[in-house]
């Protein structure tokens, strides 16, 4: 028996080809060619059926249009389909992560700070930057209050 290193990684074409036949077969999709489940399978998906056979031979990917409706022909949880497709983990996000996703918009010295300008002249410069493009026409930027910008910068 080989070590892991000598076994070939898997394309992300090859690993979803290894997941989408038993899938189709278990959906009743026969995967034979000839038997009219490649048909069947390509027309509920809205693909050609020969989008499907390279699919299969792990020759191409899915379009992510495509995502929603090979889940629903194939009865499956997309979010399990694409954790099983390794396109996304099935780790929870943690609180800490969580916590990292903003939502509500930031001003710009918070953003000068995240970036890590600290020299004050940059800072500044960022921050001047910042509030003048945030009042060109056509910009949905919140507008920015510069006292506080100021005070923290």
């Amino acid at each position: 028996m080989g070590s892991d290193v000598d076994m070939p990684m898997m394309t992300p074409a090859q690993q979803i080809a290894a997941w989408l036949a038993p899938a189709m077969q278990r959906a009743n999709f026969d995967t034979e060619r000839g038997s009219g489940g490649r048909l069947a399978f390509a027309n509920a998906v809205g693909v050609a059926p020969g989008t499907v056979t390279r699919w299969l031979q792990g020759k191409s990917t899915p379009d992510p249009d495509n995502f929603g409706a090979i889940a629903a022909a194939l009865r499956v949880d997309p979010n399990e389909m694409l954790n099983d497709w390794g396109f996304i983990s099935a780790k929870p996000v943690t609180q800490e992560q969580a916590a990292e996703v903003r939502s509500r918009p930031i001003t710009p010295s918070q953003a000068a700070h995240d970036l890590g300008i600290d020299d004050p002249a940059d800072r500044e410069l960022f921050i001047a930057m910042v509030n003048r493009l945030a009042k060109r026409p056509g910009l949905t930027a919140a507008p920015v209050d510069e006292e506080s910008a100021a005070a923290e910068g």
